[in-house]
């Protein structure tokens, strides 16, 4: 089904989300911090940004079911047909290796990321693995091949909505990597990987899995 809302839709969403992000990512900081003992790393640093992301989500929500009477999840697929559950985990091992095979043909520059920084803590990597295979899929595709996608598919067609769609999932990724292009370029390559896994399933949850 084409997407039924707008890009000025996205764009009221993402002003009203703004400000919404930042303040439950501060009064969640804020909450920590008032914790008894020393919480990981990954702990004052993940769950801020995503109760953020939670909140930011709520302007989208509120305007599916307000402007146009319809469930944020159902407009956006989130559902696993029967079988793709297996076919998504596939898809995911097989890009995971083509990223690997490409990354030792390019020999990326080793760069000391905070991403790196957490998983070298003991105490934070636990944290980060699971962040890493759960809520960053979850809210990442939810944009990206979820309400971005569509749009772009519609617009300007399947080959550039796809190769679009990819473009600011990587750039996102970039100051995790002081905007290394080689790395860029290898996320861009997995985001390419997961729209193509949306559009071909038609399932933005098949997406998740793979990522």
């Amino acid at each position: 089904e084409p997407p039924f809302w707008a890009w000025r839709d996205l764009l009221v969403a993402a002003v009203l989300a703004i400000p919404l992000f930042i303040a439950a990512g501060l009064l969640t900081g804020l909450a920590i911090h008032a914790l008894p003992g020393e919480p990981p790393k990954a702990v004052r640093l993940l769950v801020p940004q995503f109760a953020g992301f939670a909140a930011a989500l709520l302007p989208v929500v509120f305007m599916f079911r307000a402007r146009y009477d319809r469930p944020l999840w159902q407009s956006i697929n989130l559902h696993l047909p029967r079988g793709e559950w297996y076919r998504s985990v596939f898809v995911g091992i097989g890009l995971a290796t083509l990223v690997l095979v490409t990354a030792a043909l390019l020999h990326p520059p080793r760069i000391q990321s905070p991403l790196q920084e957490l998983m070298n803590d003991p105490r934070s990597a636990p944290y980060l693995v699971v962040a890493a295979v759960t809520l960053a899929p979850l809210f990442e595709e939810l944009f990206f091949r979820g309400l971005l996608q569509p749009l772009l598919v519609r617009d300007l067609g399947v080959i550039m909505g796809i190769g679009l769609s990819a473009v600011p999932f990587a750039l996102l990724h970039g100051p995790e990597f002081s905007w290394s292009w080689r790395h860029v370029l290898l996320i861009a390559i997995a985001g390419t990987g997961f729209a193509i896994k949306r559009h071909t399933s038609g399932s933005l949850g098949a997406a998740m899995v793979t990522h």
